[in-house]
């Protein structure tokens, strides 16, 4: 129950820096009301003092205004400003009602914590110096002209500035380790982010993993069978890799997976376009919805670009250049298909521009 009140159904966190400040924000607003009502109905009813029970009640509203305003907006910045100045000048009308007595003055020594929590280090200190500067002043005039001796005055104003200096350091503390708090978990977030990307991700060339091509391949494939869209898949296999990497070395190997993943890279920078690599040289490619003669261009133009560094393969005949051979499917009528008949279609076109010479695209619609 006390959450609802007092949390204004704000779903926050305990570890959250504007926990506090939400919890105390709500207590100040439940203090100005609960004070000003006990006031206006003692002055009254009790003092018959109706000037200054109306202006207690004039006071209420702006109480109500702000706890209210704090559940519908949920702004805990605003709400906190707004609660401040409403107790800075809710304890100051006390203190002058009552002339500044000793057992109410104790409620200055409360403002300092108010005003800290919801304001910060900072805009806390100037609000407490302002208040303690009006409240030394009040309490000189009243104590002076009373039988309480300048004695008292000191200590009060000792009392209040040990107070202030406390809790400002207090809360400089809090808002220190907050901050530090934030760092560390955004740095755990960056880390676990990054993390997550490695062990998606080919080390080499930079693409997705297998392991990522396994679930992405099905979670494609339903979201377009949902959408009622084609479904694009691609495997891109390098052209007599094995002979290229005995002849070169695995150091060229390795320079050419990075080139071919590059390209497959920049081929597929379109938002729902994913490039892989599944095996040794061979990478897979899933897009987005494209027509069958885009589906042709884009695929031809990825073999092209590759053929295009000319890096020399004396083994692959007859080009004598580092080639692929590519076999795409394109699915367009779902029912009684599963994402493995797509994939092994697009493998029966890899292997049949295999077998018609290498460096060529089959893409076919089921």
């Amino acid at each position: 129950m006390y959450k609802n009140i007092l949390l204004s159904n704000i779903d926050i966190d305990t570890s959250h820096k504007n926990y506090r400040k939400l919890l105390m924000t709500n207590l100040g607003y439940l203090l100005a009301f609960c004070v000003y009502v006990m006031f206006s109905f003692t002055h009254i009813f009790m003092h018959d003092n109706l000037t200054a029970g109306l202006l207690e009640l004039i006071f209420i509203v702006p109480a109500l205004y702000g706890f209210f305003k704090l559940r519908s907006d949920k702004n805990i910045q605003k709400s906190a400003m707004l609660a401040s100045y409403l107790l800075f000048t809710t304890i100051l009308i006390v203190l002058f009602l009552f002339q500044f007595k000793e057992c109410i003055v104790a409620w200055a020594l409360l403002f300092p914590f108010v005003a800290m929590n919801l304001c910060g280090p900072k805009r806390g200190l100037r609000f407490i110096i302002v208040f303690n500067i009006i409240v030394y002043i009040g309490a000189y005039y009243f104590w002076t002209d009373t039988h309480l001796s300048f004695i008292s005055f000191a200590r009060f104003v000792t009392v209040s500035m040990i107070i202030s200096t406390l809790v400002f350091f207090y809360e400089k503390s809090i808002t220190s380790s907050f901050e530090k708090q934030e760092q560390l978990n955004a740095s755990l977030i960056a880390s676990i982010e990054e993390a997550r990307e490695l062990a998606i991700t080919d080390a080499l060339t930079g693409l997705y993993n297998k392991r990522h091509f396994d679930t992405i391949l099905s979670e494609e494939f339903n979201r377009a069978k949902r959408a009622d869209e084609p479904f694009i898949l691609a495997i891109v296999d390098i052209d007599n890799f094995k002979p290229y990497n005995d002849t070169y070395g695995h150091d060229s190997g390795n320079n050419a997976l990075e080139i071919v993943g590059k390209i497959l890279n920049r081929q597929t920078s379109r938002s729902g376009d994913y490039a892989f690599r599944i095996g040794g040289e061979e990478f897979a490619v899933i897009l987005q919805s494209r027509s069958s003669e885009n589906v042709d261009n884009h695929f031809n133009d990825l073999r092209s670009k590759i053929e295009d560094k000319k890096i020399e393969h004396m083994n692959n005949k007859p080009y004598n250049l580092l080639t692929v051979s590519i076999g795409a499917v394109s699915v367009v009528n779902y029912e009684g298909l599963t994402v493995m008949d797509a994939y092994r279609e697009a493998d029966k076109n890899l292997y049949a521009m295999k077998d018609k010479g290498r460096n060529k695209v089959l893409v076919s619609k089921i």
